[in-house]
């Protein structure tokens, strides 16, 4: 993964393209640079590869870009701002699963590709029989998190609080909260009661009236946000939630931003890549034989001319991004001094 923090920029450049199992999706590549080259680049750091250099340099330059991006986006948008609280699922106590050799819960599915920050603070769980060293996991795309319980304690509600106080954020469109059911009996549970599912408020009071009009297949319409539904090991279910309920918090967070305009900004994270493979084959010790053959003049010449295209690249992106921003229908964007919300 070449940048932890923001797997959606994962494939968006290339390294090589003798070496490339899946093609980037900005076509564009690394070692096509004819002096940035993989031969090169090998000789100038001690005990990496190229391929290592390559990547250590893009993962530094795409948290440089990020940053930078900030300073023009920052004016219009709520940076840290919470505006609702969800409850995905309920817990009755009345009915119990039997024993099942399955992994169940819950799953919770972005429905928007906005600036939404999807945050899962609290996990209850109620199962029947008390287990010892029981793992939940949350399985987030490529991630899979494991918090091992050490009881929980049958009859009762069980309260997991993820990473202390401050919650899980979400990093993909799809997270998977489930349990190991093969020695543990679980409530029911389920998504049929007023006012606890997964929602965001944004309908009044009357939109929990309806139950049967709110659970139907298309679900998702009824929350621009989020879905929730159980996880029976294999698929979805609205009937049950295998024992669990997750609190929830949405709100505004800019590291959504980069995913959303990762093509735009494409050639901004190309050219700070190479800019500063630039500055490493110029202040390498270990190329003396590339420095006699004139190589790091012409590096340091091609390094200025990057930079040059950098800052215009910027420059035309900075002006148009108030328009993107203006027109995200979000209540994490203010434009021209006018809110972009929902209506609550």
């Amino acid at each position: 993964m070449i940048c932890e923090k923001y797997p959606c920029l994962d494939n968006l450049i290339g390294i090589d393209r003798t070496c490339a199992q899946i093609a980037p999706t900005s076509g564009l590549y690394i070692a096509d640079v004819p002096y940035l080259t993989l031969e090169v680049l090998a000789k100038t750091t001690a005990g990496l590869s190229a391929h290592e250099v390559i990547t250590n340099t893009m993962s530094r330059s795409y948290i440089e870009v990020v940053n930078e991006l900030a300073q023009y986006l920052t004016p219009y948008f709520r940076m840290n701002q919470v505006f609702d609280y969800l409850q995905a699922g309920r817990l009755g106590g009345a009915t119990f699963l039997p024993f099942s050799p399955v992994r169940r819960g819950i799953k919770i599915k972005r429905t928007d590709n906005s600036t939404h920050k999807i945050v899962i603070n609290k996990i209850t769980i109620l199962p029947y029989n008390t287990q010892n060293n029981v793992d939940l996991i949350l399985k987030d795309g490529a991630f899979d998190t494991t918090i091992t319980i050490s009881q929980l304690v049958g009859g009762k509600q069980n309260h997991i609080f993820l990473h202390g106080n401050d919650g899980y954020v979400m990093k993909y469109d799809e997270l998977l909260i489930t349990l190991d059911n093969t020695a543990l009996s679980v409530d029911e549970g389920g998504f049929y009661n007023k006012n606890t599912w997964a929602s965001c408020g944004c309908h009044g009071g009357d939109a929990f009236v309806n139950e049967t009009n709110l659970y139907n297949s298309d679900y998702g319409r009824f929350n621009g946000i989020l879905r929730a539904s159980g996880w029976d090991g294999a698929g979805e279910t609205l009937s049950q939630s295998f024992g669990m309920s997750a609190s929830i918090t949405v709100g505004c967070d800019m590291d959504r931003l980069p995913c959303l305009l990762k093509d735009p900004m494409k050639m901004l994270y190309y050219y700070k890549t190479l800019i500063n493979l630039c500055d490493v084959v110029i202040h390498s010790h270990r190329i003396n034989d590339i420095a006699q053959s004139g190589l790091r003049d012409q590096v340091a010449m091609a390094s200025a001319q990057l930079i040059e295209k950098y800052d215009q690249a910027y420059k035309t992106f900075a002006d148009s991004s108030r328009m993107f921003m203006s027109g995200l229908d979000s209540p994490c964007v203010t434009c021209k001094s006018t809110t972009y919300n929902y209506s609550l």
